[in-house]
């Protein structure tokens, strides 16, 4: 439909755009490897292959493509998978700043590009083997290709929407609320310090927020339709709202790269800034972390 067009356009050419330049600058231009560019080239990674499944999610909502179709199975884990894992790497970028700010001088032991390579690996790994086998496994005759599936077992759709959402938004939350308590009871020091910690603070809010706004409409349409499935009630759910909300979904991949990348070379210098020998005299850092 023309309206959906209206936003997947957009969405398409800035976000390949987004996304290519940042894994150009990411893995052509950038001399050290950190934690933070292992994230980050990973997530760019995902939201780029989730960003050229869109003209077929467009092609097959028009077309009518059956779900068993081969074209369509390889699709939907693609799109599936790297959904997944957008939403997990972020959640990995929470508890890697949650350490940094949290314990600033035990995370030099704790953190490496190594485990960070070790974690994304382990996570591409298992999520591509659990969507795979479970795309093939419950596609179903008669089902469209991207389309909602009336007859999906609501305990598989409570499980994915438990791992693909509220699991990562407890663990979001948590770590973003920690990070911005524990720099707000950060004494005051010189105001370049302070502007920085302020920024920080905003930097967590903004990704917090967006993750949110992006991903909570979806999930919760379909946790409601999974709750009215295993409590046996008939809810007439308008198509138009869950493309509406697959939509703003998808728009994350768009906003990742300004929400993420912009603002990573400012986050970096917090952690160097907490362990200077002046902050850590005047917080007690030193006697809270042995």
């Amino acid at each position: 439909e023309p309206v959906y067009l209206g936003f997947y356009i957009p969405i398409f050419i800035l976000g390949v755009s987004f996304n290519f330049l940042a894994l150009w600058i990411f893995c052509c231009k950038m001399e050290k490897w950190t934690e933070t560019r292992v994230y980050m080239t990973n997530l760019a990674l995902a939201d780029f292959c989730l960003l050229l499944i869109l003209p077929f999610v467009i092609y097959s909502s028009n077309q009518k493509i059956a779900q068993t179709h081969p074209i369509c199975l390889i699709s939907e884990s693609i799109y599936l998978i790297n959904m997944l894992m957008s939403v997990w790497i972020i959640t990995c970028i929470a508890v890697d700043r949650y350490i940094s700010v949290k314990y600033p001088l035990k995370a030099r032991g704790w953190k490496s590009p190594q485990k960070a390579m070790g974690i994304c690996g382990v996570l591409w790994i298992t999520i591509i083997s659990s969507i795979s086998s479970n795309t093939v496994l419950n596609s179903q005759s008669g089902e469209i290709c991207f389309e909602d599936k009336p007859r999906e077992n609501p305990y598989t759709l409570l499980f994915g929407v438990c791992l693909g959402f509220l699991v990562p938004l407890i663990i979001l939350t948590f770590c973003s609320i920690q990070i911005i308590t524990s720099l707000r009871k950060k004494r005051k020091t010189d105001a370049h310090g302070e502007k920085l910690i302020q920024k920080a603070i905003c930097i967590v809010s903004v990704n917090w927020s967006i993750f949110i706004i992006c991903f909570l409409p979806f999930n919760t349409i379909l946790l409601v339709k999974c709750v009215a499935a295993l409590c046996h009630i008939e809810i007439l759910m308008p198509r138009k709202f869950l493309q509406l909300s697959v939509c703003v979904a998808n728009a994350n991949c768009c906003l990742d790269v300004i929400s993420y990348y912009f603002v990573a070379k400012e986050f970096q210098t917090i952690p160097s800034f907490l362990t200077k020998p002046q902050f850590l005299e005047k917080n007690k850092i030193q006697d809270s972390e042995v």
